[in-house]
């Protein structure tokens, strides 16, 4: 999932514009920015009440998700730069059909 384009925000603020009316709009902003804080401060208490429970047990966890990602940077500094001298890769050309031969019906392949 992207994120969205400031043409994508505006064209949903102006539905919710046209939807809700000028009027309702004040209030509507207001509940959704309750909503939302409400939804904060539940995620913030579930994240804290795992932690105290699992936290101890899920360390050696952490430390292996740790040297993961520092292995996939890694691999991944190392796999950059494999190319052109400049540090440029290059892809594969490309195989116009044209190109390959045809098979014949009776060929051995088959």
């Amino acid at each position: 999932m992207g994120s969205l384009s400031l043409a994508e925000i505006l064209v949903i603020l102006v539905v919710i514009l046209v939807v809700f009316g000028p009027r309702r709009l004040p209030e509507l902003s207001r509940r959704t920015g309750a909503l939302l804080s409400k939804l904060r401060e539940a995620t913030s208490y579930l994240r804290e009440s795992i932690d105290a429970d699992y936290g101890e047990s899920m360390e050696p966890m952490r430390e292996l998700k740790k040297e993961f990602d520092g292995l996939k940077g890694d691999v991944n500094r190392a796999f950059t730069g494999i190319g052109d001298p400049d540090g440029r890769t290059e892809s594969p050309p490309e195989v116009d059909a044209s190109d390959e031969p045809e098979e014949s019906p009776g060929s051995p392949d088959q």
